[in-house]
């Protein structure tokens, strides 16, 4: 038997929890990553059902060596209840993708997918400040751009999404955010 050299009792736990989740691709990226940087973690993918997720939560944030979660499909919104501190985007948007246990044991969490798309244009030399956008859908992910973009003040934001309520209330989250904003 050969042993796993890159897994042991001192290895930190973070997963990534959806339903469905066999479409990720995160946990061997990531591990990867975290492994070639000298970090003894690995993520791990957790599919909970829809209908388990409420109950099952709590007692996924007691594991003791569990340092953070990843949320995608469809678990954004329902985790906000879970983090003990939310941060800004995330209370913006009313949604989350990531937990993170703090030294306190506390859950921190925040949404990164806007964050990380304005950064993603902003590496390619395309900012949005004073340009004319157009957003079509404003999920979980779609929620979060939309909020980013509003931050980096474009002169102007269509935004389009097939929920209506969906529309108006993230209408209010971008005047909020860039007042100057059409």
């Amino acid at each position: 038997m050969e042993e796993v050299s890159f897994l042991n009792g001192k290895t930190r736990l973070y997963g990534i929890v959806g339903d469905p989740i066999e479409q990720v691709r995160s946990p061997e990226m990531v591990t990867h990553e975290l492994h070639s940087r000298g970090i003894n973690a690995v993520l791990l993918p957790i599919h909970i059902l829809d209908a388990d997720f409420d109950a099952a939560m709590p007692s996924l944030l007691r594991i003791a060596n569990l340092d953070g979660l990843i949320l995608t499909i469809p678990f954004k919104a329902r985790a906000m209840r879970f983090a003990t501190h939310v941060g800004a985007q995330a209370q913006a948007v009313g949604a989350i993708n990531v937990i993170a246990r703090r030294a306190d044991g506390s859950c921190a969490g925040d949404i990164f997918d806007g964050a990380g798309c304005v950064e993603a244009f902003r590496r390619r030399s395309y900012g949005f400040k004073n340009q004319n956008v157009m957003l079509i859908g404003l999920g979980g992910a779609g929620s979060a751009i939309c909020a980013a973009v509003a931050e980096k003040q474009p002169s102007s934001m269509r935004i389009f999404d097939l929920d209506a309520a969906r529309c108006e209330r993230m209408l209010e989250v971008v005047r909020r955010i860039s007042p100057s904003t059409a």
